[in-house]
């Protein structure tokens, strides 16, 4: 196997349970999962005009400085590319071998970096919103294979709207970082609606369905969160089997790791709670949206409405609140987006 040309990505919706899936892959023998890069709907982006052309000097450093800061801190915490865990010299030793010109060559080099420190032979790389990238994807990487979380919108509202950073970080080695992960949680906060979620939620399932029909089973993989959560075993088996990987020996030894609702635990192993928690968590008027804007695909995907007594009173500071914070959250995801028009349109026109 080409392990540059034939990496597994993982996506999905926010707060989907990709991380959980990132952790189990990664426990695998073969398998290094890289952190979420965000490259293609970010740096690639925004150098839409370099994809397959050299670049200046001044792009060849804004590229290094992309890649080795995530090696410092998760994406979106303003790492330093001059702290993190790969020094400049093996991330360029890593571009020479890759010997392309043009901006993807970067993120080639940076996931072989990650991979040759694990000696592991083969890599993959989750970052859930590359959804909407998984045309980009493959025309960079024809024989990849692409996983899309599926998760029920009702527990991915719930879990977005109650999401705090969980893990256990070393402020005392960079306290800095206390402060950037306090501006994440806040955009995190200021960015939540029940309606903004429940079309982000849509639009991403339209799409990976859209991928699956376009490209078919062998390249695109719906992975449904509760039957992971109910049944690890046999999802894994299945999974593994398609990935043509040897699947790993107990779930006992999974960690929970990014939980809105609880702290950290490396030996925690799978669990049923998370699926049913959002009935306790979310009020009858945010289930009513949820379920008004994405039922069109419950039944499809085996997902069952509830009644709910909702207030009409209730529901009108939701519709208020709506326009107003969207334009917040294009604020303050605006250095995330490139193009604010096309980043848009690109989710939200798949919703109609």
């Amino acid at each position: 196997m080409n392990t540059i040309q034939q990496p597994v990505f993982i996506c999905g919706t926010s707060r989907s349970g990709s991380t959980l899936l990132e952790t189990l892959l990664t426990k695998n023998t073969e398998l290094y999962i890289v952190p979420e890069t965000h490259y293609f709907d970010d740096l690639r982006v925004k150098l839409a005009n370099k994809i397959n052309n050299p670049l200046t000097k001044e792009e060849q450093k804004q590229c290094e400085d992309y890649f080795l800061a995530l090696t410092h801190r998760p994406y979106g915490h303003q790492g330093d590319a001059e702290k993190g865990t790969l020094s400049r010299q093996v991330f360029q030793d890593s571009l020479k071998k890759i010997n392309e010109d043009g901006v993807d060559a970067y993120f080639k080099a940076y996931c072989q970096s990650r991979l040759k420190s694990t000696g592991k032979v083969l890599w993959g790389e989750k970052t859930p919103r590359h959804v909407f990238r998984i045309n980009d994807i493959i025309s960079v990487f024809p024989e990849a294979k692409i996983i899309f979380m599926l998760r029920d919108p009702r527990a991915v509202v719930s879990s977005y709207r109650d999401w705090r950073n969980q893990d256990n970080i070393d402020f005392s080695r960079d306290p800095d970082h206390k402060h950037k992960l306090a501006e994440e949680e806040k955009r995190v906060r200021i960015s939540y609606h029940p309606i903004i979620i429940s079309l982000l939620w849509l639009s991403a399932i339209k799409t990976a369905l859209a991928a699956l029909e376009k490209y078919g089973s062998k390249t695109i993989y719906i992975q449904k969160y509760e039957d992971l959560c109910k049944s690890p075993e046999k999802e894994l088996e299945n999974l593994y089997q398609w990935l043509n990987l040897s699947p790993i020996h107990s779930q006992n030894e999974i960690p929970m790791i990014n939980s809105s609702y609880l702290k950290p635990n490396e030996k925690s192993g799978m669990s049923t709670i998370p699926i049913e928690r959002w009935r306790n968590k979310l009020s009858s008027e945010e289930i009513y949206i949820i379920q008004f804007f994405c039922k069109s695909l419950f039944v499809k995907l085996n997902y069952k409405l509830v009644d709910q007594k909702k207030s009409l009173l209730k529901l009108i500071p939701y519709l208020v609140s709506f326009v107003p914070t969207m334009t917040m959250a294009i604020y303050k995801n605006a250095n995330r987006t490139g193009n604010i028009f096309k980043y848009i349109w690109r989710r939200l026109s798949v919703c109609f």
